[in-house]
């Protein structure tokens, strides 16, 4: 099964760059979509872009569901960290780290602050980013998916008309 190992991507002077790292087995692949690429209609080939439109749409939405599910997990993790940082500053870390009797405010904050606690927290903000930015990818090649088939009408109009 395929899992995605990072996207990295929001290059704003060519509208999308998306670098994926996909794991397949044990050997990572990267994956460089140029999203002004795959957005880009040439009216001399609609076609050919009606052809590749589902392909084009199948790839980003597979790696958007698998950005989703990994921001998921990582939202999982975190609670699940947060509540294990808890009850150990509850057991006694706490007081050997601060040296007082926490409150549960305190603890609050001493769990906020723990560097496990932050590291994860930086990952799921990049899983969020990564998500976000495929999800917008997968929406704009539906519409652009719309924008080809009136392209593709009004040009067979067209054609009709002059006959």
């Amino acid at each position: 099964m395929s899992e995605i190992v990072g996207v990295s991507g929001a290059d704003p002077e060519s509208l999308l760059t998306v670098q994926v790292v996909v794991r397949k087995g044990k050997a990572p692949k990267n994956v460089t979509v140029n999203m002004l690429d795959q957005l880009d209609i040439d009216k001399n080939n609609i076609q050919n872009d009606l052809l590749n439109q589902a392909t084009n749409f199948g790839f980003i939405a597979v790696l958007a569901e698998l950005a989703i599910s990994k921001r998921d997990g990582l939202e999982q993790e975190l609670e699940e960290l947060k509540s294990v940082v808890y009850h150990e500053y509850k057991a006694g870390d706490y007081v050997a780290t601060y040296g007082t009797k926490p409150t549960e405010k305190a603890l609050g904050h001493a769990v906020i602050m723990d560097e496990r606690v932050k590291q994860l927290n930086e990952d799921l903000i990049e899983a969020k980013k990564q998500a976000g930015l495929l999800s917008a990818c997968k929406q704009a090649l539906d519409k652009r998916k719309d924008m080809l088939m009136a392209i593709n009408a009004n040009m067979r109009k067209e054609l009709e008309s002059t006959r």
